[in-house]
């Protein structure tokens, strides 16, 4: 088998392969299907590099080998990503002519910001910025039906804080998503929840953005999980949609949140009627598009997933978007993402020279 491309990430502890060994095993499977040898390249904490092989009987091995032509950017953390011994191996690989692909996560604010300018895109686009200050908070609690304030580095709606004006918006109902679970810290004054969303986000960077008239499957929010990659014409094209139903009273979908898998044509039969087709067919284009300008970003873009809401109109709403995406709960579309995902960095590495082999 020759080796085209492999697997990057990077650990904090010395001689340890850090990332999600899994999805590599699943990666790896699909590239062997493929009559290709796939390994994981670690960076290590001073900016050395080990190259790890996955046993057929489980485990793990320490290699010798080539970089290859293609790296596949699964590095775990922002923090890794930034690191100096990531940054001293990138310094190497950009003399060699290593290519990498999905370079960087993606910040939810200029994704959004990117959106919002595309003609095509900016009604399917949520108002959102960067929190700064306590007004800002309050203007957008007094213009908006929900606020949910997200960090630019957060997934799997971990970190959430979900705000709600009731009545005559005199109070708001304020509640937290963390570890799978929804808590709600009771009602305050929007000058009080603004306070309170200082404190609890100045070690980081949030996001404001606009809660939507969101469409219901039997009084529960529901949002699409769409897959993109990227085709020989190196264009975006939608590998599979899912769609993720939420609990009773939640504020976000996510499975490990207590959202339920559930399949789209479904809950929009149930929901929008003779409708839903073109609706799935509306979000399927928009979702395209948005993956699509993403592919326009500085750098080589592989895959990228996203999430789609619905209003009660039927209109797709763009809430976020994550270049490392996690598995998808649907065998079939985690089967054709691999599939595809190979097909892609084979063909990027067949346009590549050979490089420099590890020292």
């Amino acid at each position: 088998m020759t080796e085209a491309f492999g697997i990057l990430t990077a650990t904090v502890t010395r001689g340890v392969l850090g990332g999600n060994l899994a999805n590599f095993r699943r990666l790896i499977r699909a590239a062997r299907r493929a009559g290709v040898l796939c390994d994981v390249y670690c960076v290590e904490p001073d900016g050395g590099m080990v190259v790890w092989r996955a046993q057929p009987g489980g485990g793990w091995s320490v290699a010798t080998s080539g970089v290859p032509r293609v790296l596949y950017n699964r590095i775990p953390t922002r923090a890794l990503e930034r690191s100096a011994g990531v940054s001293q191996a990138r310094g190497l690989w950009e003399k060699t002519g290593v290519l990498v692909t999905n370079p960087s996560f993606l910040q939810k604010d200029e994704v959004l910001s990117a959106w919002r300018v595309t003609p095509e895109l900016a009604r399917h686009v949520p108002r959102a910025e960067l929190l700064t200050d306590e007004a800002q908070v309050v203007r957008y609690l007094t213009r908006c039906p929900s606020v949910y304030v997200k960090p630019t580095n957060g997934k799997a709606g971990i970190g959430i804080v979900h705000l709600k004006p009731l009545g005559s918006g005199q109070l708001v109902r304020v509640r937290v998503q963390q570890a799978g679970q929804a808590t709600e810290l009771g009602t305050m004054t929007p000058a009080a929840a603004a306070r309170f969303l200082m404190r609890r986000t100045r070690r980081s960077h949030y996001v404001l953005q606009e809660g939507v008239d969101a469409a219901l499957y039997g009084g529960r929010r529901f949002d699409f999980r769409v897959l993109a990659h990227s085709g020989p014409d190196r264009a975006m094209s939608l590998t599979g949609v899912g769609m993720r139903v939420g609990p009773v009273g939640g504020f976000t979908t996510h499975v490990p949140n207590g959202g339920q898998i559930m399949r789209p044509d479904e809950v929009l039969g149930e929901v929008f009627g003779k409708r839903s087709h073109g609706i799935e067919a509306n979000v399927r284009a928009v979702a395209e598009s948005a993956a699509n300008q993403i592919h326009l970003r500085p750098g080589t873009w592989c895959e990228v997933s996203l999430d789609v809401g619905i209003t009660r109109d039927g209109v797709p709403v763009l809430f976020e978007a994550n270049a490392k995406p996690m598995k998808f709960d649907e065998p079939l579309i985690e089967q054709a993402a691999k599939a595809r995902l190979v097909d892609c960095l084979l063909g990027l590495a067949a346009a590549r020279p050979t490089v420099v082999h590890v020292s």
